[in-house]
């Protein structure tokens, strides 16, 4: 049957592969500004470093998948070492390669874990994720908004945009916690779909058993992204720029800048290039934008390349344990 038109539908349907369309025309307009010869030279330079970048990115996608386990509840014996790290995988390549973005991409870690640990407790685990990682942003960009204090000529408007960024996704991972936690999100959405009906208030069961503020996880997911911002900070040196805490701080921001407004756009592709050349000169690289747009460009292609190894090895799901959740289909996503 033909789905009934509405622009809703088009945005959905449609919206994201625009985006992306216009993200690598923006990308393209950046590098042939910048000079393509230059930003070449600039990620060919880098390359060697490229193995201590993959580390740390495996490093920091890693802290997700443990947060994720301690958030599973005691269920969480019942997946093997195999599984967290299959499902852990294809979040990734879904975050990296499909117009779904994160959201996709934990939806997918959910119906992955669905089998082991119960739909509504596999989505309730996802969610809160979602929600830590916000917060996670909060924290780092209140440290990368004090790094940016100590750089002189760093851009005016990077110290604002991290606080305006940061308050944003506070507010977004505060109301997600609120929302799980005190309206009953899960028995509000089913009694409002259809299909939601009995799971929905299995997830909110699941959220209220998880106890009170997920306190750990969230300083996993924190870590997680400690390490990506010295992933950053290896990554400016790689391109020719300086080595220090500081400057690793000052690059994870406007990471996290680009990535908060693109994130609308698969991979940020382009966004988070123009944030690098906006804010090049925090960064000492105020005539070199072919050097600051590089940083991202290299980024991308470790994660295009570890997203096509994730996409190899999480195609074949293990047989799940045969111990069903009470009251909840095995298989079901929630």
């Amino acid at each position: 049957m033909m789905k009934k038109f509405t622009w809703g539908y088009l945005w959905t349907a449609y919206g994201r592969w625009l985006l992306l369309a216009l993200g690598v025309g923006a990308l393209w307009v950046l590098v042939q500004r910048s000079g393509p010869e230059q930003v070449f030279s600039a990620v060919a330079a880098a390359s060697p470093w490229i193995p201590v970048i993959l580390a740390l990115e495996i490093l920091w996608i890693s802290m997700d998948v443990v947060a994720v386990w301690r958030l599973a509840g005691p269920r969480r014996k019942q997946v093997s070492l195999g599984e967290w790290v299959r499902t852990g995988m294809m979040a990734y390549s879904i975050m990296t390669f499909l117009p779904a973005g994160r959201a996709g991409g934990e939806i997918a870690r959910a119906a992955g874990l669905a089998p082991h640990v119960g739909g509504p407790r596999a989505s309730a685990a996802a969610a809160q994720l979602q929600s830590l990682v916000l917060i996670a942003n909060f924290l780092v960009c209140m440290m990368c908004a004090l790094a940016v204090t100590g750089i002189a000529g760093a851009d005016q408007l990077l110290f604002p945009a991290l606080l305006v960024n940061g308050t944003i996704t506070l507010s977004l991972g505060s109301f997600m916690q609120l929302g799980m936690r005190r309206i009953q999100l899960g028995g509000w959405l089913g009694r409002k779909i259809e299909k939601l009906r009995h799971h929905g208030p299995e997830f909110d069961r699941a959220i209220q058993e998880s106890g009170g503020f997920p306190f750990q996880p969230l300083m996993i997911v924190t870590l997680g992204r400690l390490f990506q911002v010295a992933q950053y900070g290896v990554l400016v040196m790689a391109v020719g720029g300086s080595l220090g805490v500081q400057v690793a701080f000052v690059a994870e921001g406007i990471h996290l800048i680009g990535a908060g407004l693109g994130d609308m756009v698969p991979n940020q592709v382009g966004i988070t290039e123009g944030a690098f050349s906006l804010f090049r000169a925090a960064l000492g690289f105020q005539d070199q934008e072919a050097r600051a747009i590089s940083i991202a460009i290299l980024a991308r292609l470790v994660q295009f390349a570890f997203g096509g190894v994730c996409i190899v090895f999480s195609g074949t799901p293990k047989a799940p344990n045969p111990q069903p959740e009470t009251g909840v289909e095995p298989g079901a996503a929630g």
